[in-house]
């Protein structure tokens, strides 16, 4: 990998991490107020809506939380074999692809998706909380190192 093409997926990788905070911090946020206002019945949503909102509150908030760890953080690399590759649609709209690597799983880039093949050896750099992927950089095995 060139270093421009480096600093382009890592400016690419910071600025998904900048705009899942702008997205889960304010959902983080407006869930809180509205958890809070149906539990003390300032809104009469009833018991189960109220547990919903608790429900999808924390989802936000993990999300918002990693992402502004994130935004204090460097790369950090994860060296591995692939354990697994597979790819699935999210939301019926989209298609993503992830990597089982090191007992972690990575959302990937379609690009460096189709690059490497499961039990190859690889080193991802990401975000260490959130995960979100800067690139995947697929090693020679010892067999090609020969």
């Amino acid at each position: 990998m060139n270093d421009d093409i480096g600093g382009a997926s890592e400016r690419s990788a910071r600025i998904a991490v900048v705009r899942d905070a702008a997205i889960y911090t304010p959902l983080f946020v407006a869930g809180i107020v509205l958890t809070v206002l149906s539990a003390a019945e300032v809104i009469n949503a009833g018991i189960v809506l109220t547990v919903i909102e608790g429900i999808i509150t924390l989802l936000f908030g993990y999300q918002s939380v990693q992402a502004l760890r994130d935004l204090g953080s460097r790369l950090v690399r994860t060296e591995g074999v692939i354990g697994r590759r597979w790819s699935k649609m999210d939301f019926i709209i989209t298609r993503s692809h992830y990597l089982a690597v090191g007992g972690k799983i990575f959302r990937v880039p379609v690009q460096d998706w189709h690059m490497v093949d499961e039990n190859d050896r690889v080193v991802i750099r990401h975000y260490p909380h959130s995960g979100t992927v800067a690139g995947v950089e697929r090693l020679p095995d010892a067999q090609e190192r020969r």
